[in-house]
């Protein structure tokens, strides 16, 4: 949102201030930015919980609650990717091409396998959630979504495979399993 985004430029601006004057009109802003961004995150949660009902709605209960569930693992694998691969010459000025950082990520998802992806984020603990956060905790989508009425959508995925699975960033999700493209595309 602009509105969060010029609120803090404008906190940060009159902190860096030197006068009393600064200090006092930045600590007015800061109360305002507090109940402002109170407010407008609260309106963005319930955005986002009004998007995976309609998800839910159109590609299936089951299919938006695994999604879901990997979202931890893609953040791990891309947390693991910036510190050991794409931020690993930054010392040397060797960084990636531009263009090409997501490339690079999107190489690493279709070379692990799902169960080597999800080892990236074993053992880790979920954010704890902020009053200033833009999403609900994703255990609490989850919950929300699960407690939705079954849509009566057959268990096998060959009746509606592109409702049962989804592809995020060359990750194929497929009955709440993760697999890399190279599993899907390669024959075993």
């Amino acid at each position: 949102m602009r509105g969060r985004e010029a609120l803090l430029h404008t906190v940060e601006v009159f902190q860096e201030g030197s006068t009393r004057l600064h200090h006092a009109i930045g600590a007015l802003h800061v109360r305002y930015a507090r109940m402002f961004l109170r407010t407008s995150q609260s309106v963005a949660r319930h955005q986002e919980l009004a998007a995976d009902q309609t998800a839910a709605r159109h590609a299936g209960r089951d299919a938006t609650a695994a999604a879901l569930r990997v979202v931890p693992v893609l953040a791990a694998t891309y947390t693991h990717y910036l510190k050991r691969y794409a931020a690993m010459g930054r010392s040397l000025g060797a960084l990636p091409p531009e263009g090409e950082v997501h490339g690079g990520f999107r190489r690493l998802l279709a070379a692990r396998t799902g169960e080597q992806l999800a080892l990236l984020s074993f053992g880790q603990r979920p954010p704890r959630p902020h009053q200033y956060d833009s999403h609900p905790p994703i255990a609490e989508r989850i919950a929300l979504i699960e407690k939705l009425p079954t849509d009566g959508r057959p268990d096998d995925a060959t009746d509606e495979p592109a409702a049962r699975s989804l592809v995020v960033g060359g990750v194929l999700v497929a009955h709440g399993r993760l697999l890399s493209m190279r599993a899907v595309l390669v024959p075993r």
